[in-house]
């Protein structure tokens, strides 16, 4: 498998858009700078070219810091850790912690410009990490090619965090897998959330995230969305969780705007055939779904101000069902 490349962690900077009039009046997702995976641009992006990850780097706002980056080797099984290996960094210092054995800790990164690799030989073997990885207001991190399992949260960025996680398994957690939240970004791309005891990922309270081409299933929740978040997600598998595949709520927005840079649409599969809930989305408390390329199979359930607005790349198989709770209008569009 092919790493992308350090600078993946560049990818950020989309603001949260947490309702629908925002949503349309704002073509501010749609600059270059809005990469959402290697070769895949917004279906937005004015000028629809493919960016390279050079490009990105000279797109983020402040320059990189200018020093020669370095790699450390963990090896766990003779007593280093993660956290003494970022401790030991000089102050601004650019560095990827490779992993080359696996490594029971929980780790919080504060400083910028950190990657952990889980499988820095490419060999198709990821190292383990059982605990949790905390990204604290820290930008352009990366989490990369690690099994992260067996604590109460895989992977949280929170506080403002910039961060990527890529070709990643974030399993068998007692909480979520990936926590994105107070005004934080995330690039999730490539990774399989599965068997997580709550939400497979959950973005909220102001955070925003690119999702796409990860294998999402046998969570309780797949994807939950809460509180303004904003998330463009595309090429997902969300299937087999226990409850809603994808629930978007309290101001929150959900779109699929992702092409290849062919041309070719990125769809996804947002599939509640076997949920016990039997729902693929519901969607509530004036939130938003926008999708144009998907295969949904299962309810649709809007309610309380809340939208749902699918176009012609969609196929749906099942039922929307539009609520008038307490009284107040909701205004859908319904297949």
């Amino acid at each position: 498998m092919s790493k992308l490349p350090d600078l993946a962690g560049t990818l950020i900077g989309v603001l949260a858009l947490s309702t629908v009039s925002a949503f349309q009046a704002s073509n501010a997702w749609g600059q270059a700078s809005d990469v959402i995976c290697a070769g895949c641009v917004d279906t937005n992006d004015l000028a629809n070219d493919a960016v390279t990850f050079p490009k990105l780097a000279a797109d983020v706002a402040g320059a990189i810091p200018e020093l020669t980056p370095i790699v450390l080797s963990v090896d766990c099984s003779i007593g280093q850790t993660i956290a003494g290996a970022i401790d030991s960094l000089p102050r601004g210092q650019v560095a990827t912690i490779e992993l080359i054995r696996n490594c029971t800790e929980d780790v919080t990164i504060t400083r910028d410009d950190i990657t952990l690799d889980g499988d820095p030989d490419n060999t198709g073997t990821k190292s383990t990490l059982t605990g949790t990885i905390t990204i604290d207001n820290a930008r352009r991190v990366v989490i990369q090619q690690i099994d992260v399992t067996g604590s109460g949260m895989g992977v949280v960025g929170t506080n403002g965090a910039s961060f990527s996680v890529l070709e990643s398994d974030v399993q068998q957690n007692d909480l979520s897998g990936i926590y994105i939240s107070f005004g934080a970004h995330g690039v999730i791309d490539n990774n399989t959330v599965t068997n997580n005891d709550r939400v497979g990922i959950f973005v909220g309270f102001g955070a925003t995230a690119h999702v796409t081409r990860n294998t999402i299933q046998s969570n309780f929740w797949g994807m939950f969305l809460s509180r303004g978040a904003y998330v463009n997600g595309g090429l997902n598998t969300v299937s087999g969780n226990r409850s809603t595949a994808v629930t978007v709520s309290n101001g929150s927005t959900y779109t699929d705007r992702v092409t290849l840079a062919s041309g070719e649409p990125g769809r996804e599969t947002i599939d509640a055939s076997s949920n016990l809930a039997g729902d693929a989305f519901l969607i509530d408390h004036g939130s938003t779904v926008v999708l144009e390329e998907a295969i949904v199979t299962g309810a649709v359930k809007v309610s309380r101000l809340s939208q749902f607005q699918i176009f012609a790349g969609v196929t749906f198989n099942g039922r929307c069902i539009v609520s008038e709770v307490h009284g107040t209008p909701t205004y859908s569009l319904c297949p």
